[in-house]
C-alpha cells in the first residue's frame, strides 16, 4: 500500500478509455483510403504514438511529398474521430474505482498526450469533468512521453508535493515519462503492452479495480 497519497494522475488512452485500437484503426483506413495500405508490421507500430509520431514514417516509406502532410493529418484525426466516436469505451472498472478515490478525497488529474478535444469529448461523454481538477494535453506541452514534459505541466497545476502524487499508464514509455518526473508509478499493462518492459514501474496491477486498495 502507497500511504499518504493525496493525488493521482491517470493516463488517459488504454487506461481509463479503451482506445488503442481506434488508433490503429484510423491509421489503416487514411492510408487504405489514400491507396497505399499500412502493413500488419507497420500497423503494430502504432500503438502508443499519435498522428504526428507515425503519419510522417508512413508517408516518409511511400514518398508522398512533405506538402501533403498537413491534408494528411487532417484526414487521419478525422478518421480518429469518427471511429472514437462511435466504438470508444471505458477501461474496465474505470467508473467504480474514479468514484471511489473521489469519495475519499483524492484529487484526480489526467495526463495525455492526445489532444484537448479528445479529453473533454471523454468528459463530456462519460459525465466524469466533475472528479478532475485538472489536466494537461498534447496542447500543453513541445515533447511527448517518454519525455516527462506533460507530467511536470501537471505536478505545477495540482500544487501538491511529488511524495503525494502517484501516476498510471499502461505502457513502457508512459512510465518512463512518470518516473522522469520523479514519480511513483503504477502500471496497468494493457493488451497491446503486455509484452513491454515494466521493470521501471514501482507496481504493476492487472486492472484498475486494484488500484483503491493500493493507495491510501
Amino acid at each position: 500500500m502507497i500511504k499518504n497519497i493525496e493525488g493521482i494522475i491517470f493516463d488517459l488512452d488504454n487506461t481509463l478509455i479503451l482506445s488503442e485500437h481506434v488508433n490503429v484503426e484510423a491509421g489503416k483506413k487514411t492510408f487504405r483510403e489514400l491507396g497505399l495500405p499500412l502493413t500488419n508490421d507497420e500497423a503494430q507500430i502504432i500503438p502508443g504514438k499519435g498522428s504526428l509520431d507515425y503519419v510522417p514514417i508512413f508517408m516518409k516509406k511511400r514518398g508522398l511529398p512533405e506538402s501533403e502532410y498537413r491534408t494528411i493529418i487532417a484526414r487521419n484525426r478525422a478518421n480518429y474521430d469518427k471511429i472514437w466516436d462511435a466504438e470508444i469505451r471505458l477501461m474496465p472498472h474505470a467508473r467504480e474505482t474514479l468514484e471511489i478515490l473521489r469519495t475519499r478525497g483524492k484529487r484526480l488529474a489526467i495526463a495525455t498526450t492526445n489532444r484537448k478535444s479528445v479529453v473533454e469529448k471523454f468528459f463530456k461523454k462519460f459525465s466524469l469533468h466533475s472528479y478532475f481538477d485538472c489536466y494537461a494535453s498534447s496542447e500543453d506541452v513541445t515533447k511527448r512521453k517518454p519525455d516527462p514534459e506533460v507530467y511536470n505541466v501537471v505536478k505545477m497545476r495540482m500544487g501538491l508535493p511529488d511524495n503525494a502524487l502517484v501516476a498510471v499508464e499502461d505502457m513502457e514509455i508512459g512510465v518512463r515519462a512518470v518516473k522522469g518526473a520523479g514519480l511513483v508509478c503504477v502500471a496497468i499493462p494493457s493488451e497491446y503492452s503486455r509484452s513491454e518492459d515494466f521493470r521501471m514501474a514501482d507496481f504493476v496491477l492487472a486492472s484498475l479495480g486494484e488500484l483503491p486498495d493500493l493507495v491510501e
